[in-house]
């Protein structure tokens, strides 16, 4: 069927608003991520003075049992700052990736490991987050970063478990793609879902429905992907849990993309 000369207009200019936003979006994203890193290399270097003298004094044998517990105090949510001041740097300035050979399903099982660890599964008290492995023992070898892969997966391991506030399973698949020449890493969870108003927007960065979240762990997990050659996909799977699944390609190139 021919489209009418009115349809084919409508159909472009959808196309330009569509992109028109996205270059807004692209010019968008570049401000912001100058901003995070300006703000966070201002506030480090006074943070870590004032971090130090807390230390110090709360070792001062003269400071009483009482205010030392509240200088600690004190240390420890400049700690939780530094994290989140670290964040805002990865996010404006990522690193490049080290590409060396890598077995996934071995990064993914480490991962998996430290992340039980996190307060986000250790801290569960009668509601456990059981983990369910399977993995493809056939899946080649991939050239990648191992450590931003892990920060990857345990972004996404936090998000689920966050995402369960009952018992619940996360179940992780390795595979590879039909065309032999990606890797597919699948985490389902049972969580709650994200509703459909947020649904778009869990990329953006900044962008979080946490009271205490920054709104930057999907978005580097994005990013860090993106820097392998590669792409992250989620389905929602409404009051039944969401599926991301993340695509590595085998080899890269030159250039870090994928071939």
């Amino acid at each position: 069927m021919t489209l009418s000369q009115g349809e084919a207009n409508n159909d472009m200019a959808v196309s330009l608003k569509e992109n028109f936003h996205r270059m807004q979006w692209a010019e968008q994203l570049v401000i912001l991520s100058e901003l995070a890193g300006g703000l966070a290399h201002e506030i480090r270097n006074p943070l870590a003075g004032i971090k130090v003298s807390t230390e110090v004094l709360s070792t001062d044998p003269s400071v009483a049992p009482e205010h030392r517990d509240i200088l600690t105090k004190v240390v420890d949510q400049i700690r939780k700052i530094e994290v989140i001041l670290k964040g805002f740097l990865n996010f404006a300035k990522p690193p490049r990736p080290q590409f060396v050979p890598v077995d996934l399903n071995n990064v993914v099982d480490a991962t998996v490991g430290l992340a039980v660890r996190h307060p986000a599964f250790s801290s569960r008290k009668g509601n456990p987050i059981t983990i369910v492995k399977d993995y493809d023992a056939h899946l080649p070898n991939i050239i990648a970063d191992p450590i931003q892969l892990q920060q990857v997966f345990m972004n996404l391991l936090i998000n689920s478990a966050e995402a369960m506030h009952a018992e619940g399973t996360i179940t992780i698949h390795s595979s590879l793609a039909e065309d032999k020449r990606f890797v597919s890493i699948k985490m389902v969870d049972t969580g709650h879902g994200i509703n459909d108003e947020t649904f778009d927007k869990i990329f953006q960065p900044f962008f979080t429905t946490k009271v205490q979240g920054t709104g930057l762990g999907l978005a580097i997990t994005k990013g860090l992907i993106e820097q392998h050659g590669g792409q992250i996909q989620v389905v929602n799977n409404h009051d039944r849990g969401v599926s991301f699944t993340i695509l590595i390609p085998i080899r890269h190139g030159e250039d870090g993309k994928g071939i």
